[in-house]
């Protein structure tokens, strides 16, 4: 996780820094801005707003709202008005983790309904963790895809 928040601030080219000059503290010290050229590159989406699964150009999503990666180089995604999960390969080909589409709590296997995920974060086993906002739960999807 370390190493993403690292990629993050250096793909936003801008550091912030709270070290002082000063010793007495009697100003707080300020952001510390070192402004750096980068590039914004899409990952996936073809910038559209909707439901599609594919290559990184055919893909759509709906108020992406969370984004993880794993140590394996995967992206997970919370579809917020999509109510699903998505997962980025390493290659950019989108699919569904998990989730129907429909708004519902369910975590019945081929029926998993989310209710506006608005975040995710994997652990190091791959196990991934959903905010679902909707349903004021965290939900777990194990790396057989069961969510609980």
């Amino acid at each position: 996780m370390k190493r993403f928040f690292t990629l993050l601030f250096l793909l936003s080219g801008v550091i912030f820094s709270a070290c002082s000059k000063k010793s007495d503290n009697t100003n707080p010290p300020g952001p510390v801005v070192i402004d750096h050229p980068s590039t914004v590159t899409t990952l996936a989406g073809n910038g559209k707003q909707g439901y599609a699964d594919g290559t990184k150009e055919q893909a759509s999503f709906n108020y992406p709202s969370g984004v993880v990666v794993s140590n394996l180089a995967f992206l997970f995604v919370a579809d917020k008005q999509n109510n699903i999960i998505r997962i980025i390969s390493p290659q950019g080909v989108v699919n569904i983790l998990a989730g129907t589409g429909k708004a519902g709590n369910s975590n019945v296997k081929d029926s998993v309904e989310f209710n506006t995920p608005n975040g995710v974060g994997v652990d190091f086993l791959g196990n991934v963790y959903v905010a679902d906002m909707g349903n004021t739960s965290v939900r777990k999807i194990d790396i057989n895809g069961v969510v609980t």
